[in-house]
């Protein structure tokens, strides 16, 4: 038995189902015709190390619509189904920069030598305080306010923010204060002491806490007279 299609509009009673003609079938299709499929072709290429020239197994790649391979043990790898047209590949794999190039994909035909050579990027270890400064603002009766601002940076010269420290002052020789606080993203944070009187400061970092990073215990030299 054929199929019926229904409709309840063109004529039909509220509530009442009129099956389709064929002619209204085919009529529907011409009104609605299907999505073409976009054209396609695969790219390939290499994925290395730009130090050693080794391949990179299991590095990622992929384009701007989304399409997405692995590489093989060599480093070779191919993503298929990539829409024609201008495309940035992208490579990526852990420990290294990535990298991305814009290639030419046409259909059915491999877009090949699409290679990356990426660039080891070296995670920082350690933190150390770079500088101990002073500044000094409004007060009352010539007893300014002293701020000590200290910074922080990893041992790739790069600003350590949002790591934790504690510091130690002492004025003319003897314990004046201690401070803690957390770095900004500029890896400084500034202590306020109110109406400092007049002497000779020195500041001591004493503990510093910043994630994946080990403080040499170090203070940068560092006095202030007031």
């Amino acid at each position: 038995m054929a199929a019926s299609h229904y409709d309840r509009s063109n004529g039909a009673e509220s509530g009442e189902l009129r099956a389709l003609s064929a002619d209204d079938i085919a009529g529907v299709t011409s009104l609605y015709p299907l999505p073409i499929p976009p054209t396609t072709g695969p790219v390939s290429g290499t994925v290395t190390d730009a130090g050693t020239a080794l391949p990179i197994a299991g590095a990622s790649v992929s384009t701007d619509n989304g399409k997405s391979g692995t590489t093989a043990a060599d480093g070779s790898y191919i993503v298929a189904d990539v829409p024609t047209g201008s495309r940035t590949v992208t490579a990526s794999a852990s420990g290294h920069a990535t990298s991305n190039q814009v290639v030419s994909v046409a259909e059915d035909i491999t877009t090949t030598g699409v290679d990356f050579a990426l660039a080891v990027v070296t995670e920082p270890t350690a933190v150390s305080v770079a500088s101990v400064t002073y500044v000094t603002e409004g007060g009352n009766n010539n007893d300014k306010h002293l701020l000590i601002t200290v910074a922080l940076v990893n041992d790739q010269g790069d600003p350590v923010s949002g790591a934790s420290l504690s510091i130690s002052v002492d004025r003319d020789g003897s314990l004046f204060g201690t401070g803690s606080g957390t770095t900004g993203t500029a890896g400084t944070v500034t202590f306020s002491a109110k109406n400092a009187a007049s002497g000779t400061y020195v500041t001591t970092v004493t503990a510093i806490t910043a994630v994946g990073l080990t403080w040499d215990g170090l203070t940068a030299a560092n006095s202030f007279d007031k």
